[in-house]
């Protein structure tokens, strides 16, 4: 094919009949040993220090929707826990505020035992401050704990310290982690005011209780300064909101110091007296993520601690269907996590919305991006990805974006083998087909497949940034190897490639169901040789930081550990591909990309790693 400038369309097709149009710009062709010539020493050696910087350049969304991410930091940069060994289950649902007896402490209480039994290492716990709405997410009196309708602070104190006392449940990449640890759900973007001021809104705080006093006994007093000036609905006297504005309840200030100290001491108390040992940050949109850095900072070791928010992107949509590339949702949470240095994970949505559209539709071909990766924030920062299928917003009962019922089994054989912190919704472990709720050490045929999946996951030693290869991922078929100890098999196809399947003697089933089947291998060192992996330190850095693994092999700090080793090495600067690049980088100023089909790979998982 002859070489000229013009671009050249391409045009892919997938099975869903969507193409992708590709334009590759091209060059003549011209002599490499001329070039070379006319470049003395001193200038290719330049060029190569232009190109390293280039590297560095910010990229917030990669070209044609693959690629690594990267952002600027500067100062301390935390890579944030390291949560590779972390699971999370979500200990509540919308009606557990409607407990007999306000007895929802002491049920989970006495359920205790069998989380820890699943091998879980967090629980996620509800909001336990006196609220307006029962659910606890219209906090009013933050250091009431007597007033939820869960229970009370001593009932809360008693079931913080008995999840930690599960000294059978410990973390084998974790030593110094012993039983369960209780996750607070925290609400601080509003709160709720008790009377009306001049304007007809709920704006006043009134003067503060007995129940409305801190750790040290001295009143909270909150006024008009603590509610956002711009907030539509509540006319407070504070600074401009940082944040989208929150409807039901008045949005506090979070640029005022005195209120950022009320807030951190009274999450401080949280952790050191009530015992949680990590949060969930409610509704992170509705502030700058410059303060919830500075909240973890102050309270958590991120390099110890779990701490997850809730941010709820929406997804790419083609009228109604769900886009292929979902890069500007991920791109969002990947943002959102670099503002705060990555102390801070979040929910994976994006994840959650391909593999839900996956199962129900048939098209597993979603479930792999152009650059072979995960669709999600899976796929670029998986330690900062916490994976699910529904929480206490998206199943039942609220149902504002459920995961097909049927279908859940599906999704917990993706997101319990997959990288990322599975989470997994309490009630599906302890809810029985039928509705009923069993006894506290019974589960239902769901909670039996999640029980399977977590033992297969942990036995392989699968981690958050566990390296997953994607197969095949096909319309009715999907096939990843996890950590090279797992694979998970997707999707109704049955006449799968013989070289894409495990084979005995090495691999043995670990779990199966409708649809899908994992196995593991059968060697039960192998995954402990292959899955160890050192905790990352906190490091500085003055440069551009890498999200979603280093695709060029330097060791620049990175957050997020999908590493992909590529295969011209830096000592082959001089190369052709090298040069090839410089000239891209020197002319035109970006990098030309071909891409390609979604599912046009097939590999051997039978292969060595």
């Amino acid at each position: 094919m002859p070489l000229n400038s013009a671009p050249t369309s391409l045009r892919i097709e997938r099975p869903s009949g969507q193409g992708v149009r590709v334009s590759v710009h091209v060059r003549p062709e011209r002599p490499r040993g001329a070039r070379r010539e006319l470049r003395p020493r001193r200038i290719r050696a330049a060029a190569r220090r232009r190109r390293r910087e280039r590297r560095r350049v910010i990229r917030r969304r990669p070209r044609g929707g693959s690629g690594s991410v990267r952002v600027r930091a500067s100062g301390v940069f935390a890579r944030g826990v390291d949560a590779g060994a972390f699971y999370l289950t979500l200990g509540f649902d919308w009606t557990s505020s409607k407990t007999k007896d306000r007895g929802w402490w002491r049920n989970v209480m006495e359920r205790a035992d069998a989380i820890a039994a699943m091998g879980v290492t967090h629980l996620w716990l509800p909001p336990p401050s006196h609220s307006v709405s029962p659910e606890g997410y219209l906090p009013q009196k933050l250091w009431d704990l007597d007033d939820s309708a869960y229970g009370t602070e001593a009932e809360l104190k008693a079931l913080c310290a008995k999840l930690k006392s599960r000294a059978y449940s410990s973390n084998v990449f974790h030593p110094s982690l012993v039983g369960v640890t209780p996750v607070c759900d925290v609400v601080i973007n509003h709160r709720a005011a008790e009377g009306v001021g001049p304007e007809g809104a709920y704006n006043q705080y009134g003067e503060p209780d007995a129940r409305d006093v801190d750790d040290e006994g001295n009143h909270v007093r909150w006024g008009e300064w603590a509610i956002t000036c711009d907030d539509p609905s509540y006319h407070g006297k504070g600074g401009p909101d940082s944040g989208e504005n929150y409807h039901a309840a008045p949005d506090l200030d979070h640029s005022n110091p005195a209120l950022r100290e009320s807030l951190k001491r009274w999450m401080r108390w949280l952790k050191t007296e009530i015992g949680f040992g990590g949060f969930r940050f409610d509704f992170v949109r509705g502030y700058a993520p410059s303060y919830l850095e500075e909240y973890v900072r102050a309270i958590f070791d991120p390099t110890a601690d779990l701490v997850v928010g809730e941010n709820w992107v929406d997804m790419n949509w083609e009228g109604s269907t769900l886009s292929y590339d979902q890069d500007g949702p991920r791109t969002k949470l990947v943002d959102w996590i670099a503002s705060t240095h990555g102390v801070c994970a979040l929910f994976d949505f994006v994840t959650k919305g391909a593999l839900q559209r996956a199962v129900e539709h048939v098209e597993f071909w979603r479930l792999r991006d152009r650059a072979g990766r995960p669709p999600g924030l899976l796929g670029w920062t998986p330690q900062r990805a916490v994976t699910f299928t529904d929480n206490h917003d998206t199943g039942h009962p609220q149902n504002h974006w459920p995961f097909p019922t049927d279908r859940q089994e599906l999704g917990y054989a993706y997101v319990l083998t997959h990288p990322g912190v599975p989470c997994v919704f309490g009630p599906h472990v302890w809810t029985r087909e039928d509705g009923e709720t069993p006894g506290a050490g019974d589960v239902g045929a769901l909670g039996e497949t999640i029980r399977t999946l977590l033992a297969a996951r942990k036995r392989a030693g699968i981690r958050a940034e566990s390296e997953v290869k994607i197969l095949i991922a096909e319309a009715d078929v999907y096939v990843a190897r996890v950590g090279h100890s797992l694979t998970v098999k997707l999707g109704p196809r049955y006449d799968v490639p013989p070289e894409i399947l495990p084979q005995a003697p090495d691999w043995v089933l670990a779990a199966s169901g409708e649809d899908f089947a994992v196995w593991e291998r059968a060697d039960p060192d192998y995954a402990k040789e292959t899955a160890a992996r050192p905790v990352e330190e906190p490091f500085e850095t003055h440069d551009d930081v890498l999200i979603g693994g280093d695709l060029e092999g330097n060791d620049r700090p990175s957050i997020g550990s999908f590493f992909e080793k590529n295969e011209d090495s830096e000592d082959s600067e001089d190369s052709e591909a090298s040069e090839a690049l410089d000239d891209s980088l020197d002319e035109d100023g970006e990098e030309g990309v071909l891409r390609t089909s979604p599912h046009d790979r097939v590999g051997d998982v039978n292969a060595d790693p």
